[in-house]
């Protein structure tokens, strides 16, 4: 516990999405000794759970606007070609 003090977070902001990201990395590093690659591993986890995050709040955001599955498909692919 003291730990995550230093770190910039404790373990319950980080699950929340709050707190330090770096934070839970370090921690991942330290508890399993997996040195550069665990802390890269975390931070996309983390990347990962902020992208999730932002989908399912577009989802909701859409979907009060009254935007149907097959429509947010359809601008999802148009969104996502280069």
């Amino acid at each position: 516990v003291a730990g995550e003090a230093m770190e910039g977070g404790s373990s319950n902001n980080t699950a929340a999405g709050f707190g330090s990201g770096v934070g839970a990395a370090r921690r991942l590093r330290g508890a399993r000794g997996l040195g550069l690659q665990g802390l890269d591993i975390c931070e996309h986890l983390v990347s990962a759970r902020r992208a999730v995050s932002m989908a399912q709040g577009t989802i909701v955001l859409l979907s009060w606007l009254g935007v149907s599955g097959r429509e947010y498909i359809l601008l999802l692919l148009h969104l996502l070609q280069p």
